[in-house]
């Protein structure tokens, strides 16, 4: 997570045995899928579950895992605050104070760095760092905002990352001002859950966060004609994957020329592209007009980009090149 200064390694998934018989399955796939970071095909399957399993607090943390995964940060926020409403899982509560930070909502996520370090069940590993991150970013905010702290903190090197657990969703953070333990806090539990976030399935896309030294490039297809044809993207000669209709692909890329090519079993296309660092940029694949689907275009505006990708597409998964 460079736009923070640290390090975001999703590792696993929440324990499954609060999951219904009928979802397991699939939610042991999406496990697997977040442990292979592969985070957009993990969130598709989540999300499916979602729909089917408002209640279960598992699903909606572990999709907050893939939006981490996936730097959708006010995503994962709305994932990890639902799920702390459904059940106090201390993992929720380390993710939503990622996503908070990566927003630069420093108040918020100190407070439930804070607040996962007090916790008896807390990991290790992500205890000392979750106090870290918490004095690094009390420095950002004024004092009087903040909740109470512990004592003076002292240079020292950066804890290691914990290994892959399959009974609890990590992300681990790599930062270099340990800290002193701060007083725990109680979770929030509501009672009476609001509606489920959305995710990030057709009808809920929510753009990206580019890092420093990157800007985000979304590639999608939505047309009415050949919308079987399959049509392979390659980036600098690179293979990104193959694009079926009403489906995107989100791609990081470092600041400067691309070429972007569309290779279909009719036809090849190459359309030369500039990302500038911090913006995002959209690409429309449009049916050619001689029958190969293989021609695409930017989209004329950003917003026209967002409402048809949103209108139309669900997630492919995310690649930095």
């Amino acid at each position: 997570m460079g736009v923070l200064a640290l390090t975001l390694i999703v590792l696993s998934a929440a324990n499954a045995d609060g999951v219904p018989e009928k979802g397991r399955a699939r939610y042991l796939e999406a496990v697997e899928k977040l442990s292979a970071r592969q985070y957009g095909r993990a969130n598709d399957l989540l999300n499916s579950l979602a729909g089917e399993l408002p209640q279960v607090a598992e699903v909606f943390a572990s999709r907050c895992s893939a939006q981490l995964g996936l730097q959708h940060w006010a995503a994962a926020e709305a994932d990890c605050a639902y799920t702390l409403k459904l059940k106090p899982l201390p993992t929720a509560i380390y993710g939503l104070a990622v996503a908070e930070d990566g927003q630069k909502k420093y108040v918020e996520a100190v407070t439930h760095y804070r607040q996962y370090a007090g916790l008896a069940e807390a990991s290790a590993e992500l205890k000392q760092q979750a106090m870290a991150r918490a004095d690094l970013l009390a420095t950002r905010v004024p004092a009087a905002a903040l909740p109470p702290a512990g004592g003076p903190t002292e240079e020292a090197a950066p804890p290691p990352p914990p290994p892959p657990d399959k009974k609890a969703a990590k992300a681990t953070v790599a930062v270099s001002d340990p800290g002193m333990s701060p007083p725990p806090l109680t979770t929030a539990a509501s009672d009476t859950p609001s509606k489920p976030p959305p995710g990030g399935a057709k009808g809920q896309f929510i753009p990206g966060v580019p890092d420093p030294g990157e800007g985000l490039v979304y590639v999608y297809r939505s047309v009415s004609a050949a919308a079987a044809t399959v049509a392979t993207l390659f980036v600098d000669n690179a293979r990104v994957g193959d694009l079926r209709n009403d489906r995107y692909f989100e791609l990081r890329l470092r600041p400067g020329s691309h070429t972007v090519m569309l290779k279909t079993p009719a036809a090849e296309q190459v359309l030369p592209i500039d990302v500038v660092e911090g913006e995002l940029a959209y690409l429309k694949l449009e049916h050619a007009p001689k029958g190969a689907d293989a021609a695409f275009k930017p989209s004329v505006t950003g917003k026209q980009g967002r409402k048809e990708i949103r209108d139309c597409c669900e997630l492919v998964f995310s690649k930095k090149l």
